[in-house]
């Protein structure tokens, strides 16, 4: 199941990737005018986040449900009964009178995880390092999704902090498409998208 959910979530990043890189060429041919790219990206980084917090939700329904393949944790569920449920039931039960679940910034995750399982759970498996990516990748998505001065000032003090970059580069979209490294080339959106992925790689073990 791990490795299934891991798939999906792959396959939709180089999905949004694809459609950057094409949108990226139609600005370079003239097809496509700077308010309209900007819009575009913030809907793919938004979409890049919340594929990730679909793949956050799928995971602890599946450990939560007993659907998980052998792994290196030994998640012990407080709530032994949910397991003879189905999945969209545990989910609804566990929904209550909510719309959605949150799961980022990633300490409600945790949380979560803590209320309903004992021992060591995938949930468990990030450091402090895998955890500040994900801040900054909230922070940036905050910023896009929106505008507003608080999201846009802790995307300026959290994200752009002090880095040497020039002002078309210290918005959210302009940030997003200025380059991560030159050698292999790759873009902060790609940076981020690959974090993601690689943070998402380690919670599936």
């Amino acid at each position: 199941m791990q490795r299934s959910l891991l798939k999906s979530l792959r396959y939709s990043l180089l999905g949004v990737e694809r459609t950057r890189r094409r949108l990226e060429s139609l600005c370079d041919q003239g097809h496509l005018v700077g308010r309209d790219l900007e819009m575009a990206y913030s809907g793919l980084f938004i979409r890049s986040v919340t594929s990730f917090e679909a793949f956050l939700e799928d995971l602890f329904l599946a450990v939560l449900a007993g659907k998980t393949a052998r792994s290196t944790y030994t998640a012990k569920t407080l709530f032994p009964e949910l397991r003879s449920f189905s999945t969209p039931r545990i989910r609804l039960l566990l929904l209550g009178d909510r719309r959605f679940f949150d799961w980022l910034p990633y300490s409600y995750t945790e949380t979560r995880a803590n209320r309903y399982f004992a021992g060591k759970t995938p949930f468990a498996a990030i450091d402090s390092t895998d955890k500040k990516a994900l801040d900054e990748i909230l922070y940036i998505r905050n910023a896009l999704a929106h505008a507003s001065p608080h999201a846009r000032d802790t995307f300026a003090t959290k994200v752009i902090r002090d880095l040497p970059l020039p002002p078309r580069e210290r918005t959210p979209v302009g940030y997003l498409r200025s380059s991560y490294r030159s050698v292999p080339s790759q873009t902060r959106f790609e940076h981020h998208s690959s974090e993601l992925l690689r943070i998402a790689a380690i919670l599936a073990c």
